[in-house]
């Protein structure tokens, strides 16, 4: 949204001077913040509306409501050339508010995980890494582990070395529900794939299975959660080649039926008469790039995608797709 002078003096001025009208009731919110927030996420900036910007996000402690809301207007930022030395300190300064609130309320880690990693990275993009151990410290524990080894490519060489030791020699309960902390940790290299944790998990997940097909009628839909995102990981370590029994593995994901899944596995020798153009959307820009360097296949796919376009069966996300990976 392209923006006049006078229009962002206007946002300027209302990022720095407001302050938020309190009313009665609690179910009535002044947004007004936020609303600016939203078009500073997806309009032309300049440095010091950036700086003053992210000083008034310091002072705040309700963004946990809004987190993307956040991270588009980083990611703008960025895409601008925006992020100076100063910009990055608070950033930095945010990360410290946010970590120290965790280390203190640490049943809202999952809420807040994306924000916290969406901040590391683009510190680290711009060669900062975290170095405020304290807080990390105070989060080494059952309910924030994951976050920790999450955030461990992105810490200083002295906090990783901390969560290192803590968790190198980890030893798991095996019950599928953790899968998500051994993925973390093996894609972290803290440790190094584990065929005795890979059966645990798989048993633990085909004993679930079990005991839920003998409570038909019951949904309980946090576990339908964890099953998927048990496969989903699976499949992510398996494409990694971070898997030792890859035949059970894959046994276990193809019986979930996911469509995908066969193709991700084996996508060199798939036949690609099989192939759904939508598949592209659960893929990682790192996927698609390799792909597209064996031109055969990228040619059956381009094939594909521009007969879904033709048939009016296409979305937005895959003609992003198609111009920035097949159309080249």
């Amino acid at each position: 949204v392209p923006l006049s002078d006078d229009a962002l003096n206007y946002l300027s001025t209302v990022v720095e001077s407001w302050v938020e009208i309190k009313h009665k009731s609690s179910f009535i919110n002044d947004r007004t913040f936020w609303k600016c927030m939203l078009f500073l996420g997806n309009c032309n900036l300049t440095e010091s509306l950036v700086n003053n910007t992210l000083q008034r996000i310091c002072d705040l402690y309700d963004f946990i409501v809004h987190p993307n809301i956040i991270i588009d207007f980083i990611s703008n930022a960025d895409e601008q050339g925006l992020l100076s030395e100063e910009n990055l300190k608070l950033m930095i300064q945010f990360l410290d508010n946010e970590l120290e609130f965790l280390s203190k309320n640490k049943s809202q880690t999952v809420i807040h995980q994306n924000l916290v990693l969406e901040i590391l990275w683009y510190l680290s993009k711009h060669k900062k890494t975290y170095k405020k151990i304290s807080y990390i410290t105070r989060m080494i524990n059952k309910a924030t582990k994951l976050l920790c080894v999450l955030m461990y490519p992105y810490l200083d060489k002295k906090i990783q070395d901390k969560i290192y030791t803590e968790y190198h020699s980890y030893t798991f309960e095996h019950d599928f529900h953790e899968f998500e902390f051994y993925c973390a940790l093996v894609e972290t290299k803290i440790i190094k794939p584990d065929a005795n944790a890979e059966t645990g998990f798989i048993d633990s997940y085909n004993k679930a299975l079990i005991e839920k097909s003998s409570n038909k009628g019951i949904l309980i839909s946090n576990e339908l959660n964890a099953e998927n995102k048990f496969i989903y990981k699976a499949l992510d370590l398996y494409l990694k080649d971070l898997i030792i029994d890859k035949e059970r593995v894959r046994e276990v994901i193809l019986a979930k039926g996911i469509p995908a899944a066969a193709w991700f596995m084996d996508w060199k020798e798939f036949d690609y008469n099989r192939f759904e153009v939508n598949w592209l959307e659960i893929c990682s820009n790192k996927f698609i790039a390799d792909l597209c360097k064996h031109n055969i296949i990228k040619g059956k796919i381009k094939h594909k995608i521009e007969d879904a376009y033709v048939a009016g069966k296409i979305n937005k996300k895959i003609v992003d797709i198609y111009f920035n990976y097949f159309a080249k």
